[in-house]
């Protein structure tokens, strides 16, 4: 009873997954492509079990369906530009790419957005002193 009480609890809102996606082949600086991924954030309105039981196949989803929505920043001419909301798919999912669960949040996806955006301003400002 306690678990299942627990697991409602870290279930609210919506979950939060880190995705990282290897980079085209490369080798700069002698780091090579898979040392270095492009990273995003999903926002799921599944939870993270039902999530998980579907990135490792053991549930069955229409491709079709959606998994969430996916944010990310991006540097354009050193200012950050963001780039979300667009649906993520299990098609979506590239070879070589990872999901990993980070948490739960009830912020809207406007919310998201204004964190994100003033949260890397302020770390820039930062890396320029």
């Amino acid at each position: 009873m306690i678990k299942v009480q627990i697991d409602v609890t870290l279930d609210r809102g919506r979950s939060v997954w880190l995705i990282l996606e290897p980079l085209e082949q490369f080798k700069i600086f002698g780091v090579s492509s898979s040392e270095v991924s492009h990273w995003a954030i999903l926002v799921s309105p599944l939870t993270r079990v039902r999530l998980g039981a579907l990135k490792r196949g053991s549930q069955s989803s229409s491709s079709a369906d959606s998994w969430g929505t996916r944010h990310e920043l991006r540097n354009n001419g050193g200012q950050n530009q963001y780039t979300g909301g667009d649906p993520y798919y299990a098609s979506s999912l590239k070879p070589g790419s990872s999901l990993t669960y980070l948490g739960q949040t009830e912020m809207s996806d406007e919310e998201l957005q204004d964190y994100g955006i003033s949260t890397s301003d302020y770390l820039m400002a930062q890396a320029v002193k």
